[in-house]
């Protein structure tokens, strides 16, 4: 796909692939495509999902970069249907928690 699509189609996303986000702690031409890919994405008023997220470092990294969310093993291994829903009903449930607390 050319870039050119971003402006044709209902894009509201950019995913960042998994190989970039695997490579972008050891290589520096590899970190500089992912930083732009994030730029251009803010500018254009895209959110920012990055692939393959296996580590904290990645994750710190991406986040420094601005990239607004992120899927991956760091975060949990693939579950079916069930275990996602119970998954985010825990999160909830907690996230519901934290802020009873804080308040």
């Amino acid at each position: 796909m050319s870039l050119m699509e971003l402006t044709r189609f209902p894009i509201d996303a950019l995913k960042i692939d998994r190989a970039l986000t695997r490579e972008m702690q050891s290589d520096k031409a590899i970190s500089d495509i992912v930083e732009v890919i994030i730029a251009m994405a803010q500018k254009m008023k895209f959110k920012v999902i990055a692939e393959g997220i296996e580590n904290a470092r990645q994750l710190e990294k991406l986040q420094k970069l601005g990239c607004e969310l992120g899927q991956g093993y760091y975060f949990s291994q693939p579950m079916d249907e069930n275990a996602a829903l119970a998954f985010m009903r825990k999160a909830s449930a907690s996230v519901r928690s934290n802020r009873a607390g804080a308040g």
